[in-house]
């Protein structure tokens, strides 16, 4: 495995990113951290994903995997929610991956780029804080 490093607000930084892959998992994002503008969101949520998408379709890439988030549905008004449940996101990063996810199915329908996306539940991992009051009470 080759570890590629480049900016999603920097198309040309990408380039090697995408070259000669089949599959591209994009799962990179701005993830509420604390202090961050909104528009870095969008740069990066919105913008980056559009970048990758574009240099993905350009390379000959077969598959792309574009990660997005549960929260794109916010508050679920009538539980269970499905895939085809309606957006309702409530902050600034869920409206950004709201758009980024839009961005990425009309692209694989519009320019016949194969993929697919995927809403993950929580994140966890080192220097991860988030989940420390719910660890707490269990």
């Amino acid at each position: 495995m080759e570890v590629v490093t480049g900016d999603l607000t920097n198309k040309e930084s990408l380039v090697s990113a995408v070259s000669d892959m089949d599959i591209v998992y994009h799962i990179t994002a701005v993830y509420r951290e604390e202090g961050i503008p909104q528009k870095t969101c969008w740069d990066v949520n919105v913008g980056g994903t559009k970048n990758l998408l574009e240099l993905a379709k350009e390379a000959g890439v077969k598959r792309f995997l574009h990660c997005s988030t549960v929260g794109v549905q916010g508050e679920i008004k009538h539980p269970l929610a499905i895939e085809e449940s309606p957006y309702n996101p409530g902050d600034y990063y869920q409206k950004s991956k709201t758009e980024g996810e839009l961005l990425a199915l009309d692209f694989f329908k519009q320019k016949g780029l194969p993929g697919v996306v995927f809403r993950p539940v929580g994140i966890y991992g080192p220097g991860d804080s988030r989940f420390l009051k719910l660890f707490r009470y269990i």
